[in-house]
């Protein structure tokens, strides 16, 4: 069972819980409302840090999470998941999709860039809401 404690640091509250022999560190900013979650180096996930909007101790809102192997993803949580009208996931091999997100997948409306040579965009059947760019590279 995880061990929390929680300390006000000039314009923040830090809580500190302690899972196994790692540490998840959250620690709020009050001055723009948003929190920082760094994640242990054992995390299943592979996360790295979170910075954003949070409600009831979940993702929600506005927010940036960084993963350890270079992936990001800038935009809408609602209720702990990847979703929400607009949000862009850059991948570490350098593809990048921004647009709608549901339940942490890629839906509805978007444009997916993909370093190929070629150049130009075009729709990707048989999605015709969802377009890639070919980047020369």
């Amino acid at each position: 069972m995880g061990n929390q404690h929680l300390k006000t640091v000039q314009d923040r509250v830090v809580i500190e819980k302690y899972e196994t022999e790692e540490k998840v560190s959250q620690h709020f900013n009050s001055r723009d409302d948003t929190w920082i979650i760094t994640y242990p180096n054992n995390d299943e996930k592979g996360r790295e840090i979170y910075r954003g909007q949070m409600k009831d101790g979940l993702r929600h809102g506005q927010g940036m999470l960084l993963w350890k192997n270079g992936a990001t993803y800038d935009g809408e949580w609602y209720q702990d998941h990847i979703e929400g009208q607009w949000g862009t996931m850059t991948w570490p091999d350098s593809r990048i999709y921004t647009g709608s997100w549901k339940n942490g997948f890629r839906d509805g409306v978007g444009v997916l860039t993909v370093p190929e040579y070629g150049g130009g965009t075009k729709p990707l059947l048989p999605f015709p809401l969802l377009a890639i760019t070919y980047l020369n590279m």
